[in-house]
């Protein structure tokens, strides 16, 4: 017969076809009847796809004709084949199948004739009393007649029925290669006993602890025994009776003490050993107890599967294994008409990996470096990096080989006079002779700025446009740019050429600094020196090398900053005392509180004019008490006042004695009248990505508080000085700078639109980076804090379950449906609304289908929730491990349904959320050595000001809008004190929307990374702002 899936899925499409079958899934098609008729076949059902069930009837008269007499829109429009319709001809289908299944028979020698499934009797199920040390395959078998057979005494049957040939009573001897298959068989079973002792089987993750030495060229490794030195006397007595063994090819750890058998799964067995490990490792020799000494060269080379199995020691027990730095070399042929490329990453002198090829290369990490005793790991982000510039500068990749090409006349020259001699500096580069002549013949135009004189709110300069030194006619130069070239001829008989990188720059730094012209001279604002000053830094003119000298701090004070941080504490004084203005953007944990208050004190100490004026911080209101404590803490003699709460009133009136005022961005606005009244020494923001939004009543309120004290130095202070696009730096020098940026309509012309493009401008990029530069000081944790141990983020890729993914398919369908009605009834507002509650659902079904719907409650955890039942394994491996786990969710009905999962386990745990009060007392219970093992926090209540070092590992459990929320989250374990490896893991369900917010942040980061100088990595969190398109784009 034709009526076959494939057929439905041709006559139905795609889409339809999908839907169907969610349909047939989530059982909406019922009260099925087919029947065949002289015109052809009737399919007649009810589908349940609305609030009452629709009457179906699909004719199908031939391969080609089918009549749909479904009631629903598209049915009734078009007459095609609708969802409904093409699920009642499945279900037809599927009711066709299960009728013509054969019946079992059994032939001449008692086997069956047919696959079928075994009768299923409930069975008890007695391995040997010396388990484990003997009789792994010794297995005695007998009808348990009393009991009602489960789910787990089918799975038994159908592995004996496979594997042995019957599914009954019996006594078996299992060779070795079948252990493992019978025990993993015997997960969950209620009636398995060791003797005459109950136990429990279960199958989970193992991951044991391995312990390394280093000693000269060979490493000595053992698995770590309970109750060894280093262990202390609650661990030991955790850890007591616990015992690894091998059934077959898998591991499995056997506790006595509570007669419990956890097998691992089958995919985290020792399946790696069979390729990789064996010769190297056997599973029976680490058993032993013993140290195994093997090669340090052998060693390295599985390093990466010895982490997958074992838990490594952070120190890898002496072995310095660390990113190499490549030379990169980079090979050009071609002419002025076409560019070839190809670039090499070369490691320790000798080693080479060609680069944007889809190859595997030949190169086999970790290699010996020269430094004796170092190994060498590839470097992704310098890689990464190299193949990024040449895309940049408009290279193509053209083969799996990695050969890149650059087309266009203009495009060459502009590489060859703009971007290759930069590129010399840093790489190595080799060209063919054809392509050296042609760079003798072409000469690069370059500006050139000259001051000529400054007044008190001026300066002079003269600017024109140079060939190695030679000025050329100025309006010649117009007429060329004009004419729409950016080339001329040179006496010699070669070229002259103004890059387009800097055409635009100078036409763009023109716009931005509008200059008076008088007589051929530009009359620039003093407010833009330092923009002057970074554009000749950067073709070449020797920068001021004057600097104010910093008084010095008191002693005490001093001995507590870091270097980095005396250097910051350094650059705040300066910029107050030249432009009043400076934004401190350090990564999270940094310390810019402390560096702040350093400022302030030696900004009210040495300034004659502050030392008797109040300063103004304002704050999120979670962190009012931090600067209150961090205050007393490291400027003691500093009176301090926090305006908060409705007895503030009471201390209007004293403001003005206060050194330090601490007030909340939520009540700024509304006390900003008695601000303004008041004379600032400083007005400090923190968090000053509250402002970021320039119409809110904070920001306003802000700068109207500003402008009251046009001489108090000025601070902002956030880790994420760009979160939604560039937009948001405006706000916060419009703050810091009132009008430095333009107005917001220049600016979004001249630098959002621009950067946010889908191949973003590099001069628009480079010009906001000069100007905010001087006044923007951020170092990332990589730079200065040497004893923070590296941040390690990975994402766990969790698969829906089929319960899941058929409510996730529902929702979209009928939301989609919705969002087109709201559209077409109350326009595009109402559609916006019904895009976010849509994507809301989603986002809670790939969390757990109990957040949308708590009538599924008494289905399994792995049918409501892949992530949770994978929470589950991962913190009870953290906890075999002896680490401590931040659990992080936006949802707090989550985070109660994690933690009700917790207390059935009697795991204890700390939870954090909005309506916690005590925080402080919550924190400090986790923070002990001996608090538990698990923190619950809601993203949103905990993502600021907590430091929980205690921690080790974060889990995300489900992705915010914005990434800079989470990256707070994460920066919680992951600041100065911490003395663990710190590893992030973000839980993300694959194929759902959750994969989608990835790529959507992703695709924006590179854009907000360069506009700060920065390399696009997890250093700089930025949130991918969502258009209606966007959203459409994650519905879609």
């Amino acid at each position: 017969m034709f009526i076959t899936e494939p057929w439905v899925g041709q006559a139905a499409g795609g889409r339809v076809f999908k839907d169907a079958r969610a349909l047939l899934r989530l059982g909406k098609v019922t009260a099925l009847s087919c029947k065949e008729t002289d015109e052809g076949h009737v399919f007649q059902a009810q589908v349940g796809s609305g609030k009452r069930p629709m009457r179906v009837v699909v004719k199908v008269l031939s391969p080609t004709r089918v009549k749909n007499l479904c009631s629903c829109a598209v049915a009734r429009s078009t007459g095609a084949m609708c969802e409904h319709a093409a699920a009642v001809v499945l279900a037809g289908i599927q009711k066709r199948e299960e009728d013509a299944k054969p019946a079992i028979a059994s032939n001449s020698n008692g086997q069956s004739s047919a696959v079928s499934p075994p009768e299923v009797v409930p069975l008890e199920v007695k391995i040997s009393p010396r388990f484990p040390t003997g009789g792994l395959g010794a297995v005695h078998m007998k009808c348990c007649k009393e009991a009602a057979v489960v789910a787990a005494d089918a799975r038994l049957a159908q592995w004996l029925m496979e594997n042995v040939g019957s599914a009954g009573a019996a006594m078996i001897s299992l060779p070795e290669e079948k252990l493992a298959g019978f025990y993993q068989a015997l997960s969950g079973h209620p009636r398995v006993f060791c003797g005459d002792s109950l136990i429990r089987v279960d199958s989970g993750t193992l991951r044991p602890a391995l312990e390394l030495e280093l000693e000269d060229e060979m490493m000595w490794l053992k698995l770590r025994h309970s109750g060894e030195d280093g262990e202390d006397a609650d661990d030991r007595e955790d850890e007591e009776g616990l015992e690894l063994i091998m059934l077959g090819h898998i591991l499995a750890e056997w506790d006595a003490d509570h007669s419990h058998l956890t097998v691992a799964n089958e995919a985290e067995g020792m399946k790696a050993w069979s390729s990789m490990l064996t010769g190297i490792i056997e599973p029976a020799d680490l058993l032993t107890g013993d140290w195994l000494q093997i090669e340090l060269t052998a060693f390295v080379k599985v390093l990466d599967v010895l982490a997958e199995l074992f838990q490594l020691p952070g120190d890898l027990g002496g072995l310095a294994i660390e990113e190499g730095m490549p030379v990169i070399e980079l090979k050009l042929a071609g002419s002025t008409r076409a560019l070839q490329a190809s670039l090499t990453a070369i490691y320790a002198g000798r080693e080479r990996v060609v680069l944007a090829s889809s190859r595997r290369s030949d190169v086999s990490f970790p290699l010996p470096s020269d430094e004796s005793g170092k190994w060498l790991i590839r470097n992704p982000e310098s890689e990464q990096q190299a193949i990024g510039r040449l895309i940049e500068s408009g290279f193509q990749v053209l083969d799996a080989a990695g050969a890149m090409l650059l087309r266009g006349e203009d495009e060459v020259i502009d590489f060859l006079t703009g971007v290759l001699p930069a590129l010399r500096r840093k790489w190595q580069v080799l060209t063919d002779e054809k392509l050296q002549h042609v760079e003798q013949r072409v000469e690069r135009i370059t500006p050139c700025i000259e001051p000529q004189g400054a007044g008190n709110d001026w300066l002079a300069c003269d600017l024109s446009w140079q060939v190695d030194g030679r000025v050329l006619d100025e309006g010649a130069v117009r007429r060329m740019l004009q004419s729409g070239s950016r080339t001329m001829p040179t006496p010699g008989g070669g070229k002259a050429v103004i890059s387009h990188f800097d055409a635009e720059v100078m036409k763009g730094f023109l716009l931005d600094t509008d200059p008076r012209q008088e007589d051929g001279r530009y009359y620039f604002s003093q407010q833009q020196s330092a923009y002057l000053e970074g554009l000749r830094a950067h073709y070449g003119s020797d920068p001021k090398s004057h600097e104010e000298l910093v008084p010095d701090l008191p002693a005490a004070l001093a001995q507590t900053l870091r270097g980095y941080q005396q250097e910051g504490v350094d650059w705040l004084y300066r910029c107050a005392l030249s432009g009043g203005a400076a934004l401190l953007a350090d990564d999270m944990g940094l310390g810019k509180t402390l560096q702040t208050l350093a400022f302030l004190k030696l900004w009210k100490t040495n300034n004659p004019g502050a030392s008797e004026l109040p300063v103004l911080i304002v704050c999120p209101a979670t962190l009012l008490g931090t600067w209150r404590d961090e205050a007393q803490k490291f400027i003691p003699d500093f009176n301090v006042l926090i305006m908060h709460g409705a007895r503030r009133k009471d201390y209007y009136e004293v403001m003005a004695s206060a050194d330090l005022i601490v007030t909340s961005y939520a009540l700024l606005d509304r006390d900003a009248a008695h601000y303004m009244k008041l004379p600032m020494a400083a007005i400090v923001l923190d968090e000053a990505s509250a402002i970021r939004n320039p119409d809110t009543l904070a920001a306003k309120a802000a700068r109207k508080v500003k402008q009251s004290a046009p001489d108090a130095a000025c601070v902002a202070i956030t880790g994420t000085p760009v979160e939604n696009s560039v937009r948001d730096l405006w706000s916060i020098f419009q703050f810091l700078m009132p009008g430095y940026l333009g107005s917001k309509e220049d600016f979004r012309t001249r630098y959002e639109v621009p950067c946010a493009a889908e191949l973003p401008d590099r001069a628009a990029l480079q010009r906001l980076r000069w100007r905010t530069e001087p006044f923007m000081l951020r170092r990332v944790k990589s730079q200065v804090a040497k004893d923070l141990p590296p941040k390690i983020e990975s994402i766990v890729w969790c698969d829906p379950s089929p319960m899941q993914r058929d409510h996730y398919q529902a929702i979209l369908r009928h939301g989609v449906e919705k969002m087109d009605q709201v559209r077409k009834s109350v326009g595009k507002e109402g559609a916006r609304m019904q895009m976010l509650t849509v994507l809301l659902r989603l986002r809670q079904s790939c969390c757990d289908l109990r957040l949308i719907d708590d009538k599924i409650s008494s289905a399994s955890i792995s049918d409501v929730s892949a992530k949770l039942a994978r929470l589950l394994e991962l913190l009870e491996e953290a906890r075999r491990g002896g680490h401590r786990v931040l659990v992080f969710s936006q949802f707090t009905s989550m985070l109660s349904l994690i933690r009700h999962e917790l207390d059935e386990g009697d795991v204890d745990c700390c939870y954090l959320d909005g309506g916690t009060r005590d925080r402080t007392a919550v924190v400090d219970r986790f923070q002990k050595s001996d608090g538990p093992s698990v923190f619950l926090i809601s993203l949103k209540a905990g993502g600021y000001g907590l430091t929980l070092t205690a921690a080790d590992t974060v889990v995300l459990f489900d992705p915010w809008w914005n990434p800079a929320v989470e990256a707070q989250a994460a920066d919680r374990i992951h600041r100065i004190g911490q003395t663990k490896p710190a590893t992030i893991y973000k839980f993300i369900s694959r194929g759902t929307v959750e994969e989608k917010i990835l790529r959507l942040q992703d695709k924006k980061r590179n854009v907000m990374a360069a506009a700060m100088g920065e390399m696009s990595d997890e250093l700089n969190p930025v949130m991918a702002g969502l258009s209606d398109e966007e959203m459409m784009d994650l519905l879609a």
